[in-house]
């Protein structure tokens, strides 16, 4: 009998850390401007990434001839002409 009763408990503690791993998490609830704020950043940094070689793809685009040399040489030629790295975002705060 004693070995019944603790086979019984054993095989209900392995039943509820079973059901206890199973369960999903407790969902978190967030405030609404949380969704706001994370768009807004990830679309700042998309831009940010993105706006030189935009830039880049828009010039080679309407440039008359086709160079053959690379996306970054390029972009360095572009921001050394016309005024450093902060050249290579102008116009962003527009788009």
């Amino acid at each position: 009998s004693l070995s019944s009763s603790s086979l019984s408990l054993t095989t209900n503690t392995q039943t509820t850390q079973t059901q206890q791993l199973l369960e999903p998490p407790p969902k978190k609830i967030y405030p609404q401007w949380h969704n706001g704020v994370a768009g807004g950043v990830a679309g700042a940094g998309a831009r940010l990434c993105t706006a030189p070689f935009d830039l880049l793809r828009i010039r080679r685009q309407l440039s008359a001839t086709m160079s053959k040399e690379s996306m970054f040489v390029s972009l360095y030629r572009i921001a050394r002409a016309e005024g450093g790295i902060p050249s290579l975002f102008r116009g962003n705060v527009a788009a």
